[in-house]
């Protein structure tokens, strides 16, 4: 069975507003803003995804010590009222993690079913296509049961898969390597698709995985056309 989702990319951003009510200020609170850290002057700030429509840059201390385009979650609230600088968002109440960006990966004929075929992902939570500066960046939350939260999932490429027409199909797995653990572990992965967007140049994007061997796909159109 196939679960055929068109999404639109903005869903994923939770923001909860106040403003102006009884004297407590113009503020926001802003949950799950996907970005990438930069240096500026030698200063580091994160650089919200395209998706999320927020053109300034985001400072706090807490950036200084990531690296350059290290990839950042982050969960925040922007007092509008009390910005010290009108270039950038000074962000209060921050918590925020850093996680990895791959590369899509390439395999021959139907090895992602035998390699991959113990798939542990328990649920997927709305993937999103993004900008980040000339780049294009799959984002993917997923929840998986294995006995830590080590396990890193990849996005496959495989040739015998693409069948003749405009859509690039990719597959989201992840490998437990024989761990029997049941614990519940979230994790957030990008992926740079802008290589392969650009090399193929499809303007349909299928990204499929399986839960309890149930096949579902997310499908996007190409930012590039």
């Amino acid at each position: 069975m196939k679960r055929f989702i068109f999404l639109s990319i903005f869903a994923s951003l939770l923001i909860f507003t106040t403003s102006c009510l009884n004297g407590e200020g113009n503020y926001q609170t802003y949950a799950g803003v996907t970005g990438s850290i930069y240096t500026y002057q030698g200063v580091k700030y994160m650089i919200a995804d395209s998706i999320f429509q927020m053109s300034k840059r985001f400072y706090s201390s807490d950036f200084q010590s990531m690296k350059d385009s290290d990839r950042v979650v982050a969960w925040f609230k922007i007092d509008y009222d009390h910005q010290p600088n009108s270039n950038y968002y000074t962000l209060t109440e921050l918590q925020s993690i850093t996680f990895p960006l791959q590369k899509v990966r390439e395999i021959q004929n139907n090895e992602a079913d035998t390699i991959y075929s113990d798939d542990p992902i328990v649920d997927v939570n709305n993937p999103l296509l993004s900008r980040q500066g000339n780049g294009i960046y799959l984002t993917i939350n997923s929840l998986y049961k294995a006995s830590n939260s080590n396990f890193q999932p990849v996005l496959i490429y495989n040739q015998a898969q693409q069948s003749i027409g405009d859509t690039l199909k990719l597959d989201y797995r992840l490998d437990k390597n024989g761990d029997t653990g049941s614990t519940t572990n979230y994790n957030y992965t990008s992926f740079d698709l802008t290589k392969i967007l650009k090399t193929m140049s499809p303007s349909v994007i299928r990204i499929k995985y399986n839960i309890s061997s149930i096949s579902y796909t997310y499908v996007f159109s190409n930012p590039f056309k």
